[in-house]
């Protein structure tokens, strides 16, 4: 990639190209906002909001966001939680709502310098808090970075949401994928051969070698090589993956318990990201698993941890997560009834058949990911070389 130059550029602070509004919407519904936007909503490394909250179904937010606005988590800044809105709603207390200064700023600018690694990199630094560090938008505002001439900022932008489009058709290209996947899956898990009758099933507890365990209560601690990751419930993405940002180890010497080994599979038991699961694999290198997640470890000679994982992605248990996920302000699941979900009985030889048909259709997912990574990267550094030291 051929280096930006940037003469000509002038060096400019963060508080005179953007303001931090402070909006309140106290009847969204009556106004005709029907979303809102939590911290959990928006996806790290993405500067769309996929996801949202109905307000009708009940909140107690009410800073307002217009369409237009560039969302910025300031509490734990490390999870890189940047979005620009394209729609009005209202936000987490938790969220800054900036709102470009086109006097100096293109506005469709800001939401990558925004998103840079070095603006991160200065939230993070200037956050204060030890569970759970904030930022404030006083200390943002003396960030400094050099800013283009306004009349190639129009181009640069244009050339950045040109490249971020590309990025857009890869994501949807690979959800696409994944429902076609799993269209195939749901059949080959429900439904038995060759009669297409379906199957019968048992508790996910009969499938286990020894009772499901609860985490670690411990806090967490700057990530040192070769200490033992500390995983949390933040620190898996929507896809059951982990998120390689804002890595901590676990602040306690005692967590041999909670070591985790090759197949544990861990359910999330509480707050908005409940039901959400992660497969550990030995790859993923020493790790503990924190509280608010619960351990199963699987007989493999009964049930797979690969197919366990498969069945979490089905709409039979996005259906067992709403019949017993409690309406409130901190919904819950516990061990016992993750315990009692029922999971088709099949053949380890079946099982096998179904993992070597779902590695095969995987193939093309894995191809798309990697192309798909590798745009991001370029976009990044892209990005990163713009609003550079």
């Amino acid at each position: 990639m051929n280096e930006i130059h940037k003469k000509g550029w002038n060096k400019t602070t963060f508080g005179e190209v953007c303001k931090n509004l402070n909006l309140s919407e106290h009847e969204p519904l009556a106004s005709g906002i029907e979303r809102y936007v939590g911290l959990e909503h928006i996806e790290t490394g993405n500067l769309h909001i996929k996801r949202f909250g109905n307000v009708a179904e009940g909140t107690t937010f009410t800073k307002k966001f217009l369409s237009g606005h560039v969302l910025f988590g300031k509490r734990r800044a490390y999870l890189k939680k940047a979005a620009i809105a394209d729609f009005d709603g209202i936000c987490s207390g938790d969220i800054l709502v900036f709102e470009a200064n086109e006097k100096i700023i293109h506005k469709k600018l800001l939401p990558f310098l925004v998103s840079s690694d070095r603006f991160f990199d200065f939230a993070v630094q200037t956050s204060a808090g030890s569970l759970s560090p904030r930022t404030k938008f006083q200390d943002l505002t003396k960030f400094e970075f050099l800013l283009p001439p306004k009349e190639q900022q129009a181009k640069l932008a244009e050339f950045l949401w040109a490249g971020d489009d590309v990025v857009e058709k890869y994501t949807d290209l690979e959800k696409t994928i994944v429902k076609s996947i799993l269209y195939y899956t749901d059949k080959e898990l429900f439904y038995s051969k060759p009669k297409k009758e379906l199957r019968k099933k048992q508790k996910l507890i009969e499938y286990c070698v020894n009772k499901p365990k609860y985490g670690a209560n411990a806090a967490s601690k700057p990530y040192v090589l070769n200490s033992p990751r500390y995983i949390r419930i933040t620190d898996i993405n929507d896809d059951g993956r982990l998120i390689e940002t804002g890595i901590v180890s676990i602040d306690s010497e005692n967590y041999e318990e909670y070591l985790l080994h090759e197949g544990d599979f861990l359910f999330a038991r509480t707050g908005n990201t409940v039901g959400k699961t992660f497969l550990f694999r030995n790859s993923d290198g020493i790790s503990v698993y924190a509280g608010y997640l619960i351990k199963f470890s699987l007989d493999v000679k009964k049930l797979k941890p690969e197919i366990l994982e498969i069945f979490c992605k089905s709409t039979t248990y996005q259906r067992f997560l709403k019949s017993v996920v409690k309406v409130g302000a901190q919904p819950n699941i516990n061990a016992e009834q993750y315990s009692n979900i029922e999971i088709p009985l099949i053949s380890i030889e079946e099982q096998n058949e179904i993992l070597k048909q779902y590695s095969y259709l995987n193939k093309s997912l894995v191809e798309i990911r990697k192309n798909l990574n590798c745009l991001k990267q370029i976009q990044k550094q892209l990005i990163n070389q713009i609003f550079g030291g």
